[in-house]
């Protein structure tokens, strides 16, 4: 799932021209998002829009997120906040630096650990700054609310399907351990780009302050868990895919508060479709 920049009007288009004159949108590529229109502008930039739903809070709190996190005393490159927040007539946009460096390729652990693992440890190792009023946990799909959107855009499954997502919400919810450290959010191969100058870790978006095991969660998506266990304890292995086990919960909810209906039901029907292999 994905938006293109067919389903972006064309008044938006003369508005961010507008309001961005820096961002060469002419020339632009425009790449899918999730949730975004993603304009990558060579020299000028990175512009991020989003329409419709939540936009305008879902906006700020993206580049309050890439702000702070740009601020992180890590070594990995990290793209910094070229204009904060924009908001117009049914849209909200930021823009952000174009990293240089090529898209890291998925292969095998044991290769990719190389790369991954500095930066999960580094990651853990920094004492985060102040949060921003935008972020806290789980800020990009409802916050504190998450576990009340959840019940409601699950309320007509069956009564097998609602215990499994009341019993995943609350091991994630009710059984987070500290200490609580730097988070990227949607950590793994699809987010790093590798240059002579080093790595560089790209959409952090969904930064903010949680446990390590939300970075590694998503890399069980990429790596078989046996592979990933040879570098973390069944703890941490065990916590991670309880968290794993959610994300496609916490997309429904990010996209219930962007009305995107379509978002919400392939990211439903995933959760579905998981919960019927285990």
């Amino acid at each position: 799932m994905g938006r293109t920049l067919a389903g972006l009007p064309g008044t938006v288009l003369d508005a961010l021209s507008a309001a961005f004159p820096d961002t060469d949108l002419e020339r632009a590529t425009w790449v899918n998002g999730a949730f975004h229109f993603v304009a990558l502008c060579g020299g000028s930039g990175v512009l991020r829009v989003r329409v419709g739903g939540d936009h305008r809070e879902a906006v700020t709190r993206e580049a309050d997120a890439m702000r702070w996190f740009s601020r992180l005393p890590l070594a990995v490159r990290t793209p910094g906040i070229a204009r904060g927040a924009v908001h117009g007539d049914g849209w909200s946009a930021y823009s952000c630096e174009l990293m240089a460096g090529e898209p890291m390729r998925h292969g095998d652990w044991h290769v990719d650990r190389g790369v991954l693992l500095p930066l999960l440890e580094e990651l853990a190792s920094v004492v985060p700054p102040l949060l921003p009023p935008s972020l806290g946990p789980r800020a990009w799909c409802g916050g504190d609310m998450w576990p009340t959107i959840v019940d409601e855009i699950t309320a007509g499954w069956d009564a097998r399907l609602r215990r499994a997502v009341r019993t995943a919400v609350e091991i994630v919810v009710h059984d987070a351990p500290e200490p609580a450290v730097a988070v990227h959010g949607d950590l793994g191969p699809h987010n790093i780009l590798l240059a002579t100058a080093g790595a560089a870790l790209i959409d952090p978006d969904n930064a903010g302050v949680g446990e390590p095991e939300t970075d590694l969660a998503p890399l069980i998506g990429f790596y078989p868990a046996a592979d990933l266990a040879r570098d973390f304890s069944p703890a941490r292995m065990r916590r991670a895919a309880a968290i794993k086990r959610v994300l496609a919960l916490q997309v429904a909810a990010a996209a219930e508060l962007a009305a995107d209906v379509p978002l919400r039901d392939h990211a439903l029907g995933n959760f579905v479709r998981r919960e019927s292999r285990r």
